[in-house]
């Protein structure tokens, strides 16, 4: 696994959206990060697929106007985009 796929995958895995434990957080997000890494150069497509993950994938609730799931979605997409950045800086 190159070092950009396990950034995207350890903050996925952190973010954690179904609660798993942690030592199967790493391995049970894993399918998601290829559709993330295609949409993290743009932060409103990213913000796209992380909902469409919550809500058709994992079959979560998302509230765009409940400011806690904003808030929560917001921070993992300001940390992808971080790892996004160092990665287009090499």
């Amino acid at each position: 696994m190159n070092l950009y796929y396990e950034a995207v995958n350890n903050i996925l895995a952190s973010w954690n959206p179904i609660g798993v434990e942690e030592n199967i957080a790493m391995s049970e997000y894993q399918s998601y990060v290829p559709s993330v890494i295609r949409a993290i150069g743009d932060q409103q497509k990213l913000r796209s697929c992380l909902e469409d993950i919550l809500t058709k994938k994992l079959g979560l609730e998302y509230d765009a106007d409940n400011a806690e799931h904003v808030s929560d979605l917001q921070y993992v997409c300001s940390q992808l985009m971080k790892v996004y950045s160092a990665h287009n800086k090499t």
